[in-house]
């Protein structure tokens, strides 16, 4: 029945519920009487709403005002927490946005910032507070975490892309495989033919290497590598569109360029320069590969991310697709 036109209602199950089961009623799942408010009464506004943090599943729209994809946590038969993407998987724009916030909480978490706060709140203030920041840490750490294919996809397509170009050429002598059986993130390329010394295995086409010019960029920059960059993070975010889209998303999602020593912890830079001294090397780590610093200023982590790349990955600031793999 309707609770606007005075009718008796009736609450029944959806499932089979054997004893002793727990039986929830939903707050943003409802089939009648109501509009559909099950990707915008989420749990930042249950808590704004009814006062608590939601339970498993746990539904996220953040950002979706500037287009974010709505997800859901909820915990599986093993016990593991899972997300599930519920109106499209994200755009890497938005990946990059949620780790940006997880980096903030972290910051708050690390420099005790919450904990000190908490202490000065009501009990009630102090739990749900509290409950909702770890919920959030969670939800923002999994919504963030890059969407990776098997490492050997990156490159099998990379190749497939080499030999579609006019003058592109991937010797039918040469593999990538494992390298590690027990390990399949170490890999590497393979003979599986004899090669003559002077045998040509790799042909890249000069009109296919990502530079500092081909067109996404101002080009406004005295040091070139701020130019690939721009141009590099601009290739990504076309997605399946870019020319380049094997070998930039190969970049992006799964080379760890986040792990590069220019994007190291202040901590963790202090504790290597204590190793070093003053007469090891190398002096300045973690100097190099920061577009804020080298570029402009800019708040965009996939360009940061882009700038780490070339200057990690790039014969000077020019990007050799299938060649650097």
């Amino acid at each position: 029945g309707s609770a606007h036109s005075g009718e008796d209602i009736s609450v029944v199950a959806l499932k089979d519920i054997e004893v002793g089961d727990q039986i929830y009623l939903s707050y943003n799942e409802c089939s009648y009487d109501c509009p559909d408010v099950s990707q915008t009464f989420t749990m930042p506004q249950i808590l704004s709403t009814n006062g608590f943090v939601e339970q498993y599943p746990r539904r996220f729209n953040i950002g979706v005002e500037n287009g974010a994809p709505v997800f859901e946590l909820d915990m599986n038969e093993d016990g593991e927490i899972e997300i599930t993407w519920l109106n499209g998987e994200p755009k890497v724009d938005y990946v990059y946005w949620f780790h940006d916030q997880y980096d903030r909480l972290l910051e708050l978490e690390k420099k005790n910032i919450l904990g000190e706060s908490l202490k000065e709140l009501e009990s009630h203030e102090q739990y749900t507070i509290n409950a909702y920041f770890q919920a959030m840490l969670e939800g923002l750490k999994l919504a963030s975490t890059r969407i990776r294919k098997p490492d050997l996809t990156y490159v099998q397509n990379q190749i497939q892309w080499l030999k579609s170009k006019k003058g592109g050429f991937f010797s039918p002598k040469i593999n990538y495989g494992n390298l590690d059986k027990e390990n399949p993130s170490v890999s590497g390329m393979f003979a599986v033919a004899p090669i003559a010394k002077g045998e040509e295995i790799i042909h890249l086409p000069a009109e296919q290497l990502i530079t500092a010019n081909i067109g996404n960029g101002n080009g406004s920059f005295k040091d070139e590598s701020c130019n690939t960059a721009i141009n590099l993070a601009a290739e990504y975010r076309k997605g399946k569109e870019s020319s380049w889209e094997p070998y930039v998303a190969y970049l992006f999602e799964s080379f760890s360029h986040e792990h590069l020593p220019s994007n190291w912890s202040e901590e963790a830079i202090d504790l290597f320069d204590s190793i070093i001294g003053e007469d090891l090397e190398p002096r300045n780590l973690g100097a190099a590969g920061s577009y804020a610093i080298e570029c402009e200023e800019t708040d965009d982590s996939l360009l940061e991310a882009a700038y780490r790349i070339v200057i990690s990955r790039g014969w000077s600031e020019i990007l050799l697709p299938v060649v650097d793999m």
